[in-house]
């Protein structure tokens, strides 16, 4: 028997890739390395898994070996971009173990939403948002606007901006960008 291990966090993105927020949140993870947390990045391509064991070492597990299978069975968290399906095809998530990083600003009818979702997709759907326990959201907006495409409370979507985003911003923030667009300094 394994059991849930307290502070453990996994980060994947769509179909397994090291790309979109949840990259960028575990390279805030390395960057900071907090103590309090054991955080682990998981791939489901082999040579990207070998390419990014050379940078991170211990830090990158491939999802398809049984090293890979155990953390994600003993995860506190599990951060993806898109859904329970970035971590395997085959992965059904416990009740608030995922975290959804989202992989873009929501401006489209989404979840329950969307009219043209059958009943299968809509079922699907509600299986998958029980294993959401939080979202993130770049604004107050966006965060009612996810509450009510996945039926999920205000209060378990998280206003803290995108990681990718932030990266972007804070890359770029210089005297020219904001004299251009002064806007963007209250972001």
């Amino acid at each position: 028997i394994t059991l849930k291990k307290r502070g453990l966090i996994l980060f994947t993105a769509r179909l397994g890739t090291y790309n979109q927020n949840s990259r960028y949140l575990f390279e805030e993870f390395v960057s900071a390395d907090p103590k309090n947390f054991e955080y682990y990045y998981l791939l489901r391509d082999r040579n990207e898994h070998k390419r990014l064991s050379q940078i991170y070492k211990d830090r990158i597990l491939y999802a398809h070996s049984l090293n890979g299978f155990v953390h994600i069975i003993r995860a506190q968290t599990i951060a993806v971009t898109h859904g329970s399906r970035d971590v395997s095809p085959f992965y059904s998530p416990k009740p608030g173990k995922i975290l959804q990083l989202w992989h873009a600003v929501s401006f489209k009818k989404l979840g329950f939403l969307d009219k043209k979702l059958s009943f299968w997709q809509r079922l699907r759907l509600k299986s998958e948002t029980r294993g959401y326990g939080h979202f993130i959201s770049s604004s107050e907006i966006e965060q009612y606007a996810l509450s009510c495409c996945y039926r999920i409370s205000p209060e378990k979507i998280l206003v803290t901006g995108y990681p990718r985003n932030d990266q972007l911003v804070n890359k770029q923030k210089d005297e020219t960008l904001f004299a251009e667009h002064p806007y963007l300094g209250s972001k």
